[in-house]
């Protein structure tokens, strides 16, 4: 078992999968990477004794971004697509809602106003269907009473306009934390809440 490599990946990962020895292959990453590692696994080498097992996670983390203005949206996708986060733009609750039903999202991050309905029903419907994603809501500047709304609606988190783009940055780590599973169960009686590491 290989844990650290100090080497660029295109130097130690195509060494490392083409060797001979190696056996099972577990990446996580792009979608090209990833294409690259698989094909460069299906060759066999002189020396290779087994056909090389692939398990690959490819294509990064996906947003849905629910907002009625365009630069609002624009603006969202920029900042994401620099996380390295693919984005899923909707401008109404009706396609945000179409693309919940075709797509798995990582996170959601909603206005709290939308032509067709209100950003609290977006909540609602994805803590019903889809209750792992984590859901932030965008609220006008200063509307504490929307953003508590929000909360008891079922979000975990949300950003006030105008944007501040290092606290959306934030938001969206954290929302990518609370989408992925603990490695311990919290409610286990075996651990006191403060034993855990969070």
């Amino acid at each position: 078992v290989l844990n650290f490599v100090m080497a660029s990946g295109a130097e130690a990962g195509d060494y490392l999968v083409s060797h001979p020895k190696t056996r099972f292959i577990s990446f996580t990453g792009s979608m090209q990477v990833g294409l690259h590692v698989n094909e460069l696994a299906a060759k066999t080498v002189p020396g290779q004794i087994w056909i090389k097992r692939v398990v690959a996670e490819m294509g990064g983390k996906d947003a849905l971004i629910v907002d009625a203005e365009p630069a609002i949206r624009e603006l969202l996708e920029i900042t994401l697509d620099r996380m390295d986060i693919r984005v899923h733009p909707a401008a109404t609750l009706g396609d945000a809602k179409g693309l919940l039903a075709s797509n798995r999202f990582d996170l959601c991050l909603t206005d709290m106003r939308l032509p067709d309905g209100d950003g609290l029903d977006l909540v609602e419907h994805i803590q019903s269907h889809h209750p792992a994603m984590p859901v932030a809501v965008i609220t006008a500047h200063g509307s504490m009473d929307s953003a508590i709304r929000a909360l008891k609606s079922g979000a975990f988190d949300f950003v006030s306009k105008p944007l501040d783009l290092q606290v959306l940055r934030n938001l969206v780590n954290t929302a990518l934390q609370l989408g992925r599973p603990h490695p311990r169960e919290r409610r286990s009686r075996h651990f006191l809440l403060g034993d855990l590491d969070f």
